[in-house]
C-alpha cells in the first residue's frame, strides 16, 4: 500500500503549525533517550525512514561523533528541507554528507544501500505488510550494525485519558531505568508537550490513512525473535524494537 501524497501534505501542515520543531519536538519525544542509546558508539552511517525535520537524527549525531553519512527518506517536502538545514552544517564540519530522498519508502528501495544504523520512525503504521517491511529494513543493516524500529502498538489496552497518561509516564521512566538512563525534567516536558498534537486537526486527519493497521505487542515480540532483537515498550501505544545484525 503506497503512502498517499496527502499524508505528506498533512505532515507538512503539522510542521508549519509549529510541531516537529525545537520547542515541541517530534516523534522522538515518545522514545526519550532510548533510540540514541541503541546506536553503537562506533557507528559511521545512519539511514532513517520517516525522520521528519531531523530532530532525532540531530540527537544521534550530537551523541555519536563518528557519524559522517546520513540518508533520510522523508516524503514530506517541507520537512525534508528543514532536515537538510538542520543537519547539513554539522555534516559539513565533519566532512560528511546528508542525502535526503524525498519519496515514500516504497518508491525509494532501489536507491537505498546498507548503513551501520537503520531506523524506521512511525512509518509502518501506513504500510500493509509490516513483517515484510521489517525484513527489507533489516537487509539494509551492515554486519555489526543495528535496526531500530519505532512505531505504534495496536491494539492497545483500553483506558481513560488520565490512566493513559499515568501509565505512559511510568512506562517511559521505567524503560529508561532498565537501560541505565535517567530522564531529565526537560525530556519529560517535551514528551508531554508534544502530546498536544493529539488535538490537532491535521493529526486527526492522518487516522484516515492507517485505519487498517494491526500490529499487537505479541507480533512485535515475534518479529524481534526473528531478527535477533528485543522490545522496549515506552507507552501503551508505542514501542521500540532493537535488532542487532
Amino acid at each position: 500500500m503506497p503512502l498517499d501524497k496527502d499524508v505528506s501534505l498533512l505532515y507538512d501542515e503539522l510542521q508549519h503549525s509549529g510541531f516537529y520543531d525545537d520547542e515541541y519536538g517530534g516523534n522522538e519525544t515518545y522514545a526519550g533517550r532510548l533510540v540514541v542509546h541503541a546506536v553503537p558508539k562506533d557507528a559511521e552511517s545512519v539511514l532513517e525512514v520517516g525522520p521528519g525535520t531531523g530532530l532525532q537524527l540531530k540527537l544521534i549525531v550530537d551523541a555519536r561523533q563518528r557519524i559522517r553519512r546520513i540518508t533520510a527518506v522523508e516524503a514530506a517536502q517541507a520537512m525534508a528541507a528543514k532536515l537538510e538545514s538542520r543537519l547539513a552544517p554539522i555534516m559539513s564540519i565533519r566532512n560528511g554528507h546528508v542525502e535526503s530522498i524525498v519519496k515514500s519508502v516504497q518508491d525509494a528501495w532501489s536507491e537505498l544501500v546498507p548503513h551501520d544504523v537503520v531506523i524506521s520512525s512511525y512509518v509502518g503504521v501506513y504500510l500493509g505488510d509490516i513483517p515484510g517491511y521489517i525484513d527489507r529494513l533489516y537487509e539494509l543493516v551492515k554486519p555489526g550494525g543495528v535496526l531500530i524500529y519505532v512505531d505504534a502498538v495496536d491494539p492497545s489496552p483500553p483506558m481513560d485519558w488520565q490512566r493513559f497518561l499515568i501509565t505512559s509516564l511510568i512506562m517511559l521512566i521505567g524503560s529508561h531505568l532498565k537501560a541505565g538512563l535517567i530522564l531529565s525534567p526537560r525530556d519529560l516536558r517535551r514528551s508531554f508537550r508534544f502530546a498536544k498534537i493529539e488535538n490537532n486537526p491535521q493529526y486527526k486527519a492522518l487516522a484516515n490513512f492507517h485505519g487498517g493497521y494491526h500490529f499487537p505487542i505479541e507480533q512485535w515480540r515475534a518479529e524481534a525473535l526473528r531478527h535477533n532483537g528485543k522490545i522496549i515498550q515506552t507507552a501503551p501505544i508505542t514501542a521500540i524494537m532493537v535488532c542487532r545484525r
